[in-house]
């Protein structure tokens, strides 16, 4: 028994002596060594690790979720797509619709923004809306413009079964713009211009030829015209339309006045 007592004292003595040899060389650490941790720093890296990627922003940006649902003054949307035609081959295709007022009482203005780039160089911007300056008065706008390439066998219809394929680069740009003023009710009433270019280049000689024998020698045409439009509108002053009517009569004059 006294053996056993001991032998446990021993035992008790040598695992103090080995906390306090930890407690030591512990208290002898250089803590000189650490640096203090940057919080400034270390918030900045967790909120460029919680940013969404490209991919995602992009998504939202379709999906509409980027909208201020405070902000009823503007309003986002857009949209992406590819497709094909056989003058264009593949294709990617992109839109973007915006909606705002200039002033809280005044309509809803609009601006659509459409644009084509295909792979065989064709490309087509376009810009629709109206802008809504008073409760009365609005600008009606259809701008677009771009270029694309074009096979050509001559003027007239027959030509292609026996004419030798050629081709060119067509581009060119056209406008209208309107001054629209409600005149009582739904009925209102504009006048506008309405303009045109198209021109061409890197013609091949085989078309140059095919513009001569047809007795054509312009590369280039613009006519400048005028449109004179009466619309009845039931749904125009409501923003959340259920049912209504629109008519639309327009016409457009290219007189000689004006250069055509």
């Amino acid at each position: 028994m006294k053996r056993f007592t001991l032998m446990l004292l021993m035992f008790c003595f040598a695992a103090m002596d080995v906390v306090a040899q930890g407690v030591a060389h512990r208290d002898t650490i250089d803590y000189s060594s650490y640096s203090a941790i940057d919080y400034v720093a270390l918030a900045r890296e967790l909120e460029r690790a919680s940013r969404p990627t490209l991919w995602q922003r992009m998504g939202d940006f379709i999906a509409g979720k980027h909208k201020d649902e405070a902000d009823d003054n503007f309003k986002l949307n857009g949209s992406i797509g590819v497709g094909y035609t056989q003058e264009t081959n593949a294709m990617f295709v992109g839109s973007v619709v915006a909606q705002y007022r200039l002033q809280d009482e005044l309509p809803n203005s609009y601006t659509s923004l459409t644009g084509m780039f295909s792979i065989n160089g064709s490309y087509r911007l376009r810009a629709i809306g109206n802008l809504n300056i008073s409760a009365k008065e609005r600008i009606d706008y259809n701008l677009g413009g771009g270029e694309m390439p074009v096979r050509f066998w001559g003027l007239g219809y027959d030509v292609a079964d026996d004419a030798q394929r050629s081709e060119y680069q067509r581009g060119g740009f056209d406008a209208q713009v309107s001054y629209v003023r409600n005149i009582v009710g739904g009925f209102s009433a504009g006048v506008g211009i309405d303009y045109a270019y198209i021109g061409v280049h890197d013609m091949e000689p085989l078309a140059k030829e095919y513009l001569s024998l047809a007795g054509v020698s312009e590369e280039s045409v613009s006519v400048l015209g005028v449109n004179l439009m009466a619309e009845y509108d039931a749904k125009r002053y409501s923003e959340s339309v259920v049912g209504g009517y629109y008519l639309k009569l327009e016409g457009s004059f290219y007189p000689e006045l004006l250069s055509n």
